[in-house]
């Protein structure tokens, strides 16, 4: 006697919930990276005070990065404070907006369980992962 076979919808939510996962479980962790941490820091120095435009780190103007991450993050820190998590939230609302927009995208080109594997297939990429 064999176990039923899940339907692909079912299996392929399962399959983003797990990709999904790490995404999860990384909030919390502290910042290590050179990059993320001076964008936290800019957003840091948006939260205490600074200005929305006058985008600045702890050495002096930040003028190389468009401010849209660093604005989301700076919304985040003022709403949660000024931690790991409040930094990197934002990236992992990008990123589901990337991984539903695929999904839309897929199932308007082609059918739902084609849109679901490749929505899938982006959020277990290993740069997906790694942002």
């Amino acid at each position: 006697m064999t176990a039923p076979v899940p339907p692909p919808r079912l299996a392929l939510l399962l399959l983003l919930a797990v990709a999904a996962l790490p995404w999860a479980l990384g909030l919390r962790n502290e910042i290590q990276n050179v990059d993320p941490a001076q964008y936290a820091d800019v957003a840091r120095h948006i939260v205490r005070g600074y200005g929305w435009l006058d985008l600045r780190d702890s050495t002096g103007p930040f003028l190389n990065k468009p401010p849209l991450s660093i604005w989301a993050q700076a919304v985040a820190m003022k709403l949660l404070g000024e931690t790991s998590t409040a930094a990197r939230l934002p990236a992992v609302l990008f990123a589901l907006l990337a991984v539903a927009g695929t999904y839309a995208l897929g199932r308007a080109l082609l059918d739902a369980t084609r849109a679901a594997l490749a929505a899938c297939l982006l959020a277990a990429s290993v740069a997906m992962q790694q942002m």
